[in-house]
């Protein structure tokens, strides 16, 4: 898909990069120090601060938000929903209003866009500006924004109404409080990701899908959020885009914003926010600017500290037309600190707001941006530089191929559709590389205005001032040492009624001026390549299990089929990380060139082997390239091999929480792209303290279980049954996840010799494994959605049902349809089941479906806990198990195929039978005739339980038509002909002269074993017991009952750290472990009197009870002695004495 163009793309990156990696470093260092002087001698040359300290600190950023509580319930106010951006190093919390980090109200340094601890930001946000003429005959300048600040808020006079952006309602599900995002959770498991509105829903893919900005379910970014608002409460004019509705004012246009992050190591320092605007209204705007408002406090700190970090910033704008710096570094504002010390004399960075895509002017007759085309424009349906494929493009208005939806492989280029409110369907983005999806179809105006002042002398809530302040051509010096604030313009252009045009920025973050200089180069870089660059594999979905000083980890295979939008597959490995710290903050020791935090260390097993594991290829050791402008280069691996399970016992601590990912990384390429490692997110909510896991995080707490736990048994102590066929492959169970195998559950393992793909077969050998106990699932149906199922892989026999909640069956086709391979189910047009009902689906499953993993893969997805491999063999000769199994025989031998005739391979085991008389007869070659003749011996197929003719071939010394040793035992297939053989043994005498040799007479017998490959007449059986609670056990562990730590003194080292700032360290704690499942603690000073009464209620994953140190009436208890008496009912009863040392 797309290759032309990603062929292009990746040449574009790989001059990028290699050109920072290799023979351009003096180029760069030069451009570098342009720069450097440049803004050296513009800030020599600014107004500085004259405010005195005292002065400073008189002026107080408002940060607490009672305001908020007085604004009225506004159509938009109840739709505010929030994200925490953390899909790199870059964290902190947006807004559907417009909003970049919280403003008034904030957490410093928690989600205010925090960069290596410190969070620079207070609030950013979009602007829209224009020139109307109201309906009383006045013009008037109407700014529309969102600025959430105690000062410079734009609200109503009585301060009840918002005068600015309010979000949209259907850009995100109205039951929960997050924007919608890509990869978002579905906890309630129906398909529909938790933020996703149910309109993002196609009925031709039968899934939710992501209205991704180049196409549909596709992301370009590692993390995207998206969301909508409008400017319908900005009633400050007499100004009505809509007459005669008096109530929607403001300028009539909707916002469609975007956050992007990567993270990739060149990229994870920045963030980048796409506007798409649209006049929305039924009037044309002839004078409009689009703006972006910024508010940076270098250092951050609050207003109690004893210098306002917020008042002492530097900074400095390269406009767009210095052209004595590269281009990179333009249309840029840097800030710094000017100690270099911010909020507790932490060390501070460089921040930057990077001004990327302006709005087009196709009106005016001119090029504005210079590549030749005049009013070039992403709404007049012409394909205007050409670069619409139609051997790469022609997908259809769904951005996807082989739907074959509107306008796919029609030879012409598709535009997005507009929804009949006029709004650009999100779901029908169009064809790449054409109108809105191509950014070289706007004649960008590019950046006509930077302004700046310091905060408290103006604000937003001036739109006059702010008209004025974005006036083309006013670029204003930044006053240093002060509060800076600014205002970015691209402006004038005109805004016609159903127009739309775009804007985008980008934050980006820096140790220094160098470090946030190679960050530039990569933004501009991702702008020019229209928001794409290298992704890492799709995350891996993890468990954790934890055990006693252990916790195994296992995880799916879904990483390995990434296709990387540049480079295709590139999937190279996995990696473990292990952290103490939900952030992972604790591991990033592996610095760069200049000793910057650059990447993680692995997690090691206690051998110190790195938990890392990569495919066997050509791509092993470090790889070829450096990252660009850091000296460091990424080691991809040995060689080892994939496994999908680890069990990490190194240094496991009990009751310690411990915070893992398993992060899949690519390969990049050798010319120019370093590899890309998935993100390891661990979402803290900074306001509820919440924490959200991605599919390849989560956290552990190791500890054995409690006590009468009963381990599992995969088979019941029966072992596998094969019920059918004569195989002898291997089929071997690990249990991973002890507490997930349920009991009697019954499993039936089956072979084929056809792979079913759609409606294709395919010759090729495969194994399923039947759940034969129905399970039930649980789907809510909405209208004709699919809803998915947990599991799928169905099967459609008599034991299938879907059933509401007071039993009632539903008929299939009629009430309901349903995909059985993929476990969807949807209800019909004319359904009785009452839409938003929630359904039993009943039914048996196969947790594995035509495998072809036949070599002790462990690739197999995990059931119930269980992972199965198989190791099938190659039929042939086992020689380790062909022996003398009876008797007193020491003859050699040697079994092979037959010497003679067609030497068949046969699947089958024999056994040789010997006797000192004539017991069975062998065709025999006597007189030159091929007869039968008695022998002293007899051949059977124990396998098929079969007497087998035998050809002798006799020694010529020794024909006497009787067994000599050295003569060859030749076995004919079963019902075939002398000249179809399949196997022969020979018995020759022992070659050690020491031994005395023991010929086979009677009661001697050879056992000829064979390898035999499963087939489809094979098929086994088991069924599984889970753990159990064993009372006799649990009493007998009473008195491994105990207090950790006993004494505790002051500290505990397995105490968490805290989530949230303002306490000096976590939670105090100590636990009680070894527990049975349930039991009542009560603490007790030595006095007798009650302390805390802790009920224990758990089940068998752990005997651990933690207790806080405070008592009933949740005050802290005294440091001293008490007594613990732990009451475990029917099993009996412990006292322990332990100490709380200060």
């Amino acid at each position: 898909m797309k290759k032309l163009l990603n062929i292009f793309l990746i040449f574009t990156f790989t001059l990028f990069i290699s050109e920072s990696a290799f023979p351009q470093e003096t180029k760069k260092a030069a451009g570098f120090d342009k720069v450097r002087s440049r803004i050296d001698v513009g800030v020599s040359n600014s107004p500085v601060n004259k405010a005195t300290p005292a002065e400073k600190a008189a002026v107080k950023k408002g940060d607490d938000i009672a305001w908020i509580n007085k604004l009225s319930k506004s159509s938009g106010y109840d739709d505010r929903k929030y994200f925490f951006m953390n899909g790199n190093l870059v964290s902190g919390t947006i807004y559907n209003y417009g909003g970049i980090a919280p403003g008034a109200g904030l957490l410093r340094h928690v989600n205010n866009m925090v960069w290596h601890g410190i969070g620079d930001l207070y609030q950013f946000m979009p602007m829209v500006l224009a020139s109307v003429v109201g309906k009383d005959g006045k013009t008037y300048h109407i700014s529309s924004d969102a600025l959430n600040d105690t000062y410079g808020r734009d609200v109503s006079p009585d301060g009840k109404l918002i005068w600015g952006w309010e979000p949209l309602p259907e850009y995100a599900d109205p039951n929960q409080p997050f924007m919608a995002s890509s990869g978002a959770l579905d906890s309630d498991g129906d398909g529909k990701p938790d933020s996703w509105p149910r309109s993002w829903y196609n009925s031709t893919l039968g899934k939710y899908v992501w209205p991704g900005y180049l196409s549909q379910d596709a992301t370009s970014a590692d993390l995207e959020v998206f969301w909508g608002m409008d400017d319908r409460d900005n009633r400050e004019f007499p100004y009505y885009p809509f007459w005669p509705d008096t109530l929607r004012m403001g300028l009539g246009v909707k916002v469609e914003g975007r956050a992007l992050q990567w993270s990739n190591p060149l990229a994870e320092d920045c963030i980048f926010f796409v506007y798409t605007i649209y006049n929305v209204s039924s009037f044309d705007l002839d004078t409009v600017r689009f703006g972006m408002y910024g508010d940076i406090d270098v250092g951050g700190g609050y207003s109690a500290d004893p210098t306002e970090e917020a008042q002492d910033d530097y900074g400095y704008f390269i406009s767009p037309f210095d052209s004595t710096v590269p281009l990179y570094a333009r249309s840029m504002i840097y800030c710094w600190d000017g100690n270099g010390r911010g909020h507790l004399g932490l060390k501070t960075h460089y921040t930057g707001a990077k001004f990327l895509e302006s709005p087009g002017n196709q009106y005016d007759g001119i090029d504005n941006d210079g590549d030749g085309m005049i009013d070039e424009s992403q709404t007049d349906g012409i394909d205007n530089d050409h670069d619409w494929n139609p051997e790469t493009d022609d997908v259809g208005i769904d951005g996807i191929p082989n739907t074959l939806d509107e306008g796919e492989g029609d030879g012409v280029p598709t535009a997005g559709k507009k929804l009949p409110n006029g709004d650009r369907d999100p779901l029908q983005p169009g064809e790449p590389n054409f109108e809105l999806t191509d950014l070289d179809e706007s004649d960008q105006i590019g950046l006509t205005s930077f302004n700046t002042w310091t905060w408290s002398t103006d604000g937003i809530r001036n739109d006059e001032n702010m008209w004025r302040r974005t006036t083309p051509g006013n670029f204003e010096e930044i006053t240093q040492d002060a509060d800076i604030t600014f205002v970015y313009g691209s402006g004038n252009f005109s805004l016609k009624a159903g127009d739309v045009k775009r804007f985008s920025i980008a934050l980006l973050f820096g140790e220094d001026l160098n470090d946030i200089l190679l960050n530039a180069e990569t933004v501009q870089k991702i702008y020019n390549a229209n928001y794409r660059f290298y992704k890492p594999p799709t995350k891996p979905h993890i468990t954790l299990v934890p055990g006693d000083k252990k916790v195994t980890i296992y995880w799916d295979n879904v990483a390995e089929e990434s296709v990387d939008p540049l480079l295709g597959k590139d999937f190279e490995g996995y990696v473990i990380y292990r952290s103490t710290d939900p952030l992972f903050g604790d591991i990033a020791t592996i610095t760069d060139g200049k000793g910057n935090a650059f990447l993680s260390e692995p997690l090691k097993d206690p051998n110190g082997k790195e938990a890392k594991w990569d495919l066997v290829n050509t791509w092993k050791g470090y790889h070829p390239l450096e990252y660009a402008g850091r000296g460091v280069k990424y080691y991809l691996g040995d060689n080892t091999g994939l496994v999908h399970s680890y069990v990490d016992s190194n240094k496991v601590m009990n009751g310690q929480i411990y915070y893992y990912t398993v992060v899949a990384y690519d390969h990049g390429d050798d010319i120019g792209v370093p590899p890309t490692e998935t993100t390891k997110r661990v979402i803290i909510d900074p306001i509820t303290g919440k924490i959200t896991y991605d599919p390849n995080t989560g956290r552990a707490i190791a500890g054995p279980r409690a006590a009468g736990y009963t381990a599992p048994d995969v088979t019941s102590g029966k072992g596998v049954t094969h019920t059918a066929g004569n195989a002898t492959a291997a089929i071997t169970f690990s249990v991973l996840g002890d507490l997930e195998v349920e009991s009697d559950k019954e499993f039936i393992m089956t072979i084929s010799d056809t792979l079913k793909s759609g409606n294709t077969l395919i010759l090729q050998k495969n194994y399923s494994l039947l759940c034969n106990s129905p399970i039930t699932q649980k789907a809510p149906l909405v209208d004709t959605n699919y809803s998915k199922l947990k599991i799928g892989n169905l099967v459609n026999d008599n034991s299938f049902s879907v059933k509401d909640a007071s039993g009632k069956t539903y008929a299939m086709n009629t009430d309901y349809v349903i995909d059985f391979a993929k476990g969807l189910v949807r209800r019909t047009l004319n359904s009785s089941i009452p839409s938003n009902a929630i359904v039993s689906v009943t039914s048996k499953y196969y947790p594995i479906y035509q495998s072809i993993l036949f070599n002790n893969e462990d690739y197999n997805p995990v059931f119930d806990g269980i992972v199965m491999k198989v190791k099938d063999e190659e039929l042939n000769i086992d020689a380790v198990k062909s022996k003398w199994v009876q008797g007193n025989c020491n003859y050699n031998s040697k079994v092979a195929l037959a010497s003679v005739g067609q030497k068949i391979k046969y699947p089958a085991d024999y056994e040789v039978k010997f006797s000192k008389n004539k017991i069975d007869s062998a065709y025999c070659s006597i007189g030159g005739r091929i007869q039968k003749w008695p022998v002293n011996y007899s051949v059977k197929n124990i396998t098929e339980n079969s007497r087998i003719e035998t050809y002798l071939v006799e020694n010529p010394a020794t024909r006497d038509s009787l067994w000599s040793p050295g003569e060859e035992i030749v076995f004919i297939r079963p019902g075939g002909t002398i000249a179809q053989t399949t196997w022969g043994v020979t018995f020759t005498k022992p070659t050690d002269s020491t031994v005395t040799p023991s010929a086979p007479t009677d009661g001697d017998v050879f056992l000829f074993a064979t390898k035999r490959p499963l087939t489809k007449a094979d098929k086994y059986s088991f069924i599984t017991t889970g753990a159990k609670f064993n009372t006799e056990s649990a009493k007998s562990r009473l008195d491994n009952i105990r207090i950790v730590p006993n004494p505790y003194v002051a500290y505990n080292e397995i105490e968490p750290s805290d989530l949230l700032p303002g306490q000096l360290r976590g939670e105090r704690r100590i636990y009680f472990d070894n527990l049975p499942p349930k039991a009542t603690i009560r603490i007790f000073t030595l006095a007798g009197e009650l302390v805390k009464k802790i009920e224990h209620n758990n089940n068998l994953e752990h005997g651990r009870e933690y207790w806080n140190l405070l008592n009933d009436d949740n005050l802290g208890v005294a440091f001293g002695m008490y007594i613990a008496h732990i009451d475990c009912y029917d099993l009996g009863s412990k006292v322990l004495k332990f100490g709380l040392i200060k």
